[in-house]
Parts: structure tokens; C-alpha cells; sequence
């Protein structure tokens, strides 16, 4: 008939934020920690910085320019990492 099937999914801001996490550390560039204060709130930043510096001390991450990024070792955990850096 011409119309085109589609669904919606709407999100809450905590639903937004940890999809964000998730999608943000799969890439090169990281997890933008200007973005989250931007978006979600500084404290929502300082949160994961916090939540980051275990991470950081294990060499699975690094803070680099503002961002977190998932060094080799921490690829290998980053659905675990990213896990732990939810908010609920």
C-alpha cells in the first residue's frame, strides 16, 4: 500500500547514557567525557572517572584529551567493562 512498517523505541536518559557507554568505549575514539557533561550532567562525568580509574590502573584503559579509551588489553573485557560503568 506505499507505507512503510517501522517500530520506535523510546529511550529513558539512563537508557541513553549506558547505550552511549557501551557504543562510545567499541570505538577508536572513546567515551567522550565533555559529551557526557554536555548531554548528562557533570556528574554523570565525574562518575565514570571514578568508575574509569580502576580500569585505568589495570591498562585497560587510558584518559586521553577527555576521553576514555579501551587499550588492546581492555578490548578483550570491554562488554564487561562497560557493564560496571552503567548507572541504574
Amino acid at each position: 500500500q506505499g507505507e512503510l512498517n517501522f517500530e520506535s523505541e523510546t529511550l529513558s536518559t539512563t537508557d541513553r547514557f549506558n547505550e552511549y557507554i557501551m557504543t562510545s568505549l567499541r570505538t577508536i575514539e572513546g567515551l567522550d567525557l565533555q559529551q557526557v557533561a554536555t548531554h548528562f550532567g557533570t556528574e554523570k562525568r565525574l562518575q565514570l572517572e571514578k568508575s574509569a580509574s580502576i580500569y585505568i590502573h589495570e591498562d585497560q584503559m587510558i584518559l586521553a584529551d577527555e576521553k576514555l579509551i579501551l587499550t588492546r588489553k581492555g578490548k578483550l573485557f570491554a562488554d564487561g567493562i562497560a557493564a560496571e560503568m552503567f548507572f541504574d
